[in-house]
């Protein structure tokens, strides 16, 4: 037993590990948790001291910084103070993680309100929050906060809260291009657009609009335009930001991208492999708002950028597999199994574990010499025992091939069906929410 009876923690710690200490506020939400930064032990190991950085609570922040608002913050959500001290081992009482929230990242993690995580960090002696909560987000520069209940019980300071904070379900929307990655509240951008809509003509000028008067049989291809990797609109729709583009537009439905491929003289046999549930969520605003479902407190980025990607990656490979000159002298086709397993269970990508799946190449008539028998014998397996020395040539020519072609795509997955139905399912379950006022971002003017 360690000092005072109690048993140290048996999880290893190292550097850089978060833990929870014991204090009168072990199960509230201000329980002390704090981030180790040093082990120093006794020559003789007779004893050992941690020093530990703290995670301030917003309580605790409030404390020392009479200007700070309590509410920003989630219960459970810690900000990394500079202020540490020297503790015991035995005062720990379990090894716990604090994930990093990154509000402009596109891959921010799945946060549920009885998670801890930080986003910021305080300077106690100056009293200062480094960033500034909110500096970063919408006109208003209100701080955002995901979790405005409490997940576990109140503390002393909570309780003398003189009422519940009230959720705002205002919905905040993403702009994942490149050179903007912010989030703005949609009441702030109709506010700001009622005010450029009563100025004079003269002084409104062309482009300052912030909401999306195109047609919105097209509005899911423009939101499909607004590209997470570059600064500018995905090239292949971006006409669909022409007002010309109005012209094409017949229907009284939205327009498929299967139907815009075509308006665009590309083949919709493309994309013909893709779960339209993918396609739904890649034309799917990204939003967020406080308690929000599953992803919808921190905001669905994760999954409209990936879905946006995966179909970036299908019109792109099908242009530069277009473009490439086959040698079109062909002796036959071999196939080659894909071991592999892309990504773990209920992920979006489909997971291959056996030799069902395969590719097809081709090769040129050189290598004919080098095969043995007939056309036919060309088509068994590689790993029957009769294979010649030819025949591994030719596996290994196709293999080098496979290899250079690979290289030129940044994403090589199978998307998993079941998953992107599950999301284009839970989108439809929240249509009031996704049906919300077509907006375009301040910045860029892409579609959000």
């Amino acid at each position: 037993m360690g000092r005072g009876g109690q048993k140290p923690v048996s999880t290893r710690t190292q550097s850089s590990s978060s833990v929870m200490l014991h204090s009168v506020h072990i199960d509230t939400a201000d329980v002390w948790i704090g981030r180790i930064l040093k082990i120093r032990t006794a020559p003789d190991h007779s004893d050992t001291l941690v020093k530990v950085g703290w995670y301030w609570s917003r309580n605790d922040v409030a404390k020392h910084a009479k200007t700070f608002d309590a509410s920003q913050c989630a219960p459970l959500e810690r900000i990394l103070s500079d202020d540490y001290d020297y503790v015991s081992p035995y005062s720990f009482e379990r090894v716990v993680y604090v994930h990093e929230y990154d509000e402009t990242s596109l891959d921010p993690p799945l946060l549920t309100p009885d998670d801890l995580f930080v986003r910021a960090k305080f300077l106690h002696r100056k009293r200062v929050i480094k960033p500034a909560l909110g500096a970063d987000t919408c006109f208003c520069q209100q701080a955002y906060n995901p979790f405005p209940s409490l997940p576990l019980p109140m503390s002393a300071e909570d309780e003398m809260m003189t009422a519940p904070p009230q959720v705002d379900l205002d919905i905040m929307h993403f702009c994942p291009a490149a050179a903007c990655r912010k989030w703005y509240h949609a009441s702030c951008l109709l506010s700001r657009q009622a005010v450029l809509a009563s100025l004079p003509a003269e002084s409104q000028g062309a482009g300052q609009s912030l909401i999306d008067t195109l047609p919105p049989q097209t509005r899911g291809l423009r939101l499909l335009a607004v590209n997470p990797d570059e600064e500018v609109l995905f090239t292949t729709l971006e006409y669909f930001y022409e007002p010309e583009s109005q012209q094409e537009i017949h229907c009284t439905d939205d327009l498929p991208l299967s139907e815009a491929l075509e308006l665009l003289s590309r083949s919709p046999a493309i994309i013909g492999h893709l779960p339209p549930g993918l396609l739904v969520v890649a034309q799917s605003p990204i939003i967020r708002f406080p308690n929000g479902p599953d992803e919808f407190a921190v905001g669905n980025v994760s999954d409209v950028v990936l879905a946006r990607r995966l179909v970036y990656a299908v019109i792109q490979h099908s242009a530069l597999a277009a473009s490439k000159s086959w040698d079109p002298d062909i002796l036959g086709l071999v196939r080659l199994p894909l071991h592999h397993r892309v990504q773990a269970a209920h992920s979006p990508y489909q997971t291959v574990e056996d030799s069902s799946v395969f590719e097809f190449f081709s090769w040129p008539t050189a290598l004919e010499d080098k095969m043995p028998g007939s056309p036919g014998d060309h088509l068994q397996s590689p790993t029957t025992t009769t294979m010649s020395d030819g025949y591994d040539d030719m596996c290994m020519a196709l293999l080098e091939r496979l290899c250079e072609d690979a290289s030129q795509f940044g994403l090589l997955a199978s998307p998993l069906d079941s998953y992107w139905e599950e999301k284009a399912a839970e989108y439809r379950a929240m249509e009031g929410v996704f049906s919300g006022p077509a907006l375009l971002c301040p910045k860029c003017r892409g579609a959000i």
